[in-house]
């Protein structure tokens, strides 16, 4: 069966650092959120009129490329809840993945903001574009609802303050059979 690992949660939780162990482990390919970031901004500015929807359909397209071809993959994603743009987002990949019948696996990271706060401004974070100070974090955690969980579908919820990523990947691979 083709699996889709689904990782969310606020920015700055450890998607891209469990979602990259992971994906070595299981030798899939990793599409991680700034992937289509990096490229609707390299044509439409953040924040810009269609920028939100030009992401969705590059991620939908590449993701759907994959499992068509049967590809299991990892992917990440900061899914911020009662944002129209993530919840049409959420709900065309729930659909695809469900019509390519691939194996949606939603797994929810979660940490303390003090933690957020740490780990954002990480210098690696400025080198990927991710969000890398405390006030840009803050700016975005006031706005967007990064905390609640998918609707529609179970996530496995884990809390990256008591998880090393070696932990979260093996609760991700016992609890999913991967």
């Amino acid at each position: 069966m083709t699996h889709f690992v689904f990782l969310y949660g606020p920015p700055a939780a450890g998607k891209y650092t469990v979602a990259k162990a992971l994906a070595a482990q299981l030798d899939w390919p990793l599409f991680h959120n700034h992937l289509a970031i990096d490229y609707v901004e390299s044509i439409i500015k953040w924040g810009e009129p269609g920028f939100h929807e030009a992401c969705a359909d590059v991620r939908v397209a590449l993701l759907q490329h994959a499992l068509k071809r049967r590809v299991s993959l990892v992917s990440t994603f900061v899914y911020a809840s009662g944002f129209d743009a993530d919840e049409t987002f959420v709900t065309r990949l729930q659909e695809m993945v469900s019509n390519l019948h691939a194996r949606f696996c939603a797994v929810q990271l979660r940490c303390s903001l003090e933690t957020l706060e740490l780990r954002c401004v990480s210098p690696h974070r400025a080198a990927m574009r991710k969000i890398a100070t405390s006030d840009k974090l803050q700016s975005v955690l006031n706005e967007y609802d990064c905390f609640s969980t998918l609707p529609n579908i179970h996530s496995l919820t884990l809390d990256t303050d008591e998880c090393s990523v070696d932990q979260s990947v093996a609760a991700i691979r016992s609890h999913f059979t991967l």
